[in-house]
């Protein structure tokens, strides 16, 4: 575990009072007026180390997609930040068998604790069944893709694939808040 410690000496911080005089006064301004400022040290944000390859191009925004399968971190207005899980938007399985057999799976491995503060939505229902413990993220910018293998069932193989615009030289299309998203099904 890597700590910093930076102190200022006298002549620093007082180099850098009118700095933050003047950003506390725009923080107190825009809360006065049910906005949030640009820049706001004092808000805590909702930071983990699940963040995989975010969606969309360069400069357009942002999408996050952690490694294990929740779209988060949805940025498309400056200041905006929805920085939790939204776990409505989540991709699923439906597997039906000739035998009659008829499952379902969401390809996230919710904690019980996310779908019980959401169950009002409808979404508690779902199956949150997914294990992830043969689950494999890979990520190499702007692709990334996650195989599920005997996952959500041992007989397939189940490949997600994801690549966002990034065309060299072309900064038009390069910034569009898109992405593609692919699925491959294999029975082993």
């Amino acid at each position: 575990m890597c700590s910093f410690n930076v102190t200022l000496n006298f002549q620093e911080k007082l180099q850098m009072a009118p700095i933050g005089i003047r950003l506390f006064q725009h923080i107190r301004e825009q809360s006065s007026n049910g906005r949030r400022g640009f820049i706001d040290p004092f808000v805590n944000r909702y930071i983990t180390s699940s963040h995989g390859v975010p969606l969309g191009g360069v400069g357009a925004g942002s999408i996050g997609r952690s490694y294990k399968g929740e779209f988060q971190l949805w940025q498309l207005f400056p200041r905006i930040c929805e920085d939790k899980p939204v776990l409505s938007n989540q991709f699923s399985v439906f597997v039906s068998r000739t035998s009659g057999e008829k499952y379902s799976s969401v390809l996230f491995p919710a904690s019980p604790h996310l779908v019980k503060e959401n169950a009002v939505s409808g979404i508690g229902s779902w199956d949150w069944n997914l294990k992830s413990n043969k689950s494999t993220y890979h990520a190499l910018y702007p692709r990334a893709w996650t195989v599920y293998e005997g996952e959500p069932d041992l007989a397939l193989k189940v490949v997600c694939r994801q690549i966002s615009p990034f065309i060299l030289d072309n900064y038009k299309e390069s910034s569009f808040l898109v992405s593609v998203f692919t699925f491959t099904v294999e029975q082993t």
